[in-house]
């Protein structure tokens, strides 16, 4: 998406991109014809992909609870930076 959009002079200002501004701004650009097509059609996408990596993280947590992984995940978790929250 940032690249379809800097290929055709689109440039966020902003700080960061994939916030709730930088998402407010992408739907609020003014395309037209394909453009617009071709946008909307990877920002469905995203969204599609958004929730499929929050189903699997949901996922993630209930399997780390199950009597199987309870264990080995508890262990993994006293690393820095090891969680499934």
């Amino acid at each position: 998406i940032k690249a379809f959009l800097l290929r055709h002079g689109y440039i966020y200002e902003g700080k960061s991109s994939w916030t709730i501004a930088y998402m407010k701004w992408l739907k609020n650009l003014d395309l037209q014809g394909l453009f617009k097509e071709t946008l909307d059609e990877y920002l469905l996408q995203y969204d599609v992909l958004v929730d499929k990596i929050e189903r699997f993280s949901l996922r993630l947590e209930e399997l780390s609870h199950s009597e199987r992984y309870e264990e080995p995940v508890a262990k993994l978790r006293c690393l820095k930076g090891i969680d499934t929250t």
